[in-house]
């Protein structure tokens, strides 16, 4: 039995023929064209008899001509359609993207986006910037279908992103790796579907954090009203994240060893946001300073203490943990309180005194007291020379130098036996 073509004008009562023989080279020429990538593809084109933008048919119906024999069965459709009486660009239009919106790639990324805010299973600040992304750098797709979906437009992608709009290669790095959790998603239903190689991008080199200077730091800190400065005493001085401080509660905190437990963070902006993991996933007990500590005696009543389920740093003013605006509203009314430039009070805080810290730790110390899941994040800290594993062997082949050949000979003992 032939298999019948699909296309609207065909009705689906055209043959295809399934012999090579029995294709004819009508109305264009094939012709073929070597990507960047180095995939040959063809086309067909129709000139003179179409010119413009419909002299060249590359695709069907998004799909792209992988083979010469594709483009010649492509090619005796459309003089099928010809002999029915259809004009050549009315059968060459039949054989273009489809007008339906639903396999755009700008369609598709709708459906995906409000099936991660229905699944509730992504974290608030990730959806946040998967929107970010769609709603700007994915504009670029424009009217482009998932079946053009292809290592050459990627890669133009990735340079439009870089040159034209100016993102940092981290960034482009961001959107990409945003574009490929779509991918993996349509791949869900879409079982046939290939994901594409994604290109690569250079990434530009690692600058340090901005910081605030330790004394700024102390001003704008004197600057906050006392029953607002705690939060503010954990940031600068236990180095939590904005989500860890709003999380703590009373429960988290032995009064008695004057240590936090860190291991809970609040996932979304409000004070009613959802509580998760901490962005490590990593937990542990931390001693606190002895200003922070004198803090929490003055300001966490005893009641509180026995009921443990309370903000360790509440809101004043309602009794409820923090918002993220209220955060930063603070912090900006400090800053000019104290005669201070604001610096975002992450960057202040947490990234200023761990930029101090790195000048008198070492690089795994820094990492531990920063809970870093990856080296690579603390080597910002320390510069793009910084290397543990180097550090080591230069402090190795110091204490070898000091104990003279003698020593060398029992170390290497050592290390045999």
């Amino acid at each position: 039995m032939l298999e019948t073509c699909k296309t609207p004008l065909c009705s689906g009562n055209l043959p295809l023929l399934d012999s090579a023989a029995d294709w004819r080279i009508v109305d264009g020429r094939i012709r073929s064209r070597r990507r960047k990538s180095g995939r040959v593809t063809y086309f067909i084109d129709f000139y003179p008899k179409l010119k413009g933008r419909d002299q060249r048919l590359y695709s069907h119906s998004g799909i792209t001509l992988e083979t010469r024999e594709d483009a010649e069965r492509i090619q005796q459709r459309i003089k099928a359609l010809t002999d029915k009486g259809h004009t050549l660009a009315e059968a060459v239009g039949a054989y273009r993207q489809p007008k339906d919106r639903r396999n755009r790639v700008e369609e598709l990324v709708g459906r995906w986006m409000k099936w991660l805010t229905e699944d509730g299973e992504l974290e608030p600040y990730t959806l946040l910037g998967y929107r970010g992304h769609v709603s700007n750098q994915f504009k670029w797709w424009g009217n482009r279908t998932i079946d053009q979906m292809s290592w050459d437009l990627l890669y133009q992608w990735s340079k439009w992103m870089s040159q034209e709009r100016g993102l940092a290669p981290k960034t482009v790095v961001n959107v990409l790796g945003t574009m490929r959790s779509f991918l993996r998603w349509h791949r869900m239903t879409h079982s046939a579907f290939v994901i594409p190689l994604f290109p690569r991008v250079k990434r530009g080199k690692r600058k340090k954090p901005i910081t605030m200077p330790l004394l700024d730091q102390a001003a704008v800190l004197d600057a906050i009203p006392d029953d607002d400065r705690g939060i503010f005493l954990s940031y600068a001085y236990l180095t939590l994240r904005q989500g860890e401080g709003r999380a703590c509660l009373v429960e988290h905190y032995d009064f008695k060893r004057r240590e936090l437990w860190v291991g809970d963070a609040m996932k979304g902006n409000g004070p009613n946001a959802p509580r998760g993991d901490t962005k490590t996933g990593e937990s542990g007990r931390y001693p606190v300073s002895e200003g922070l500590a004198a803090w929490i005696e003055r300001h966490v009543p005893t009641e509180s203490r026995f009921r443990g389920d309370v903000p360790l740093f509440p809101n004043p003013r309602t009794g409820k943990i923090y918002s993220r605006e209220t955060i930063q509203n603070l912090w900006r009314k400090a800053c000019r309180v104290a005669g201070v430039e604001h610096i975002p009070p992450y960057r202040a805080t947490k990234h200023s005194t761990l930029s101090e810290l790195a000048r008198v730790l070492t690089p795994q110390q820094l990492q531990g007291l920063a809970r870093h899941k990856k080296f690579e994040t603390t080597r910002g800290y320390f510069g793009e020379d910084a290397d543990p594993k180097a550090e080591a062997q230069a402090a190795r082949a110091k204490l070898l130098d000091s104990k003279g050949k003698e020593g060398i000979r029992r170390i290497r003992e050592e290390d045999d036996g």
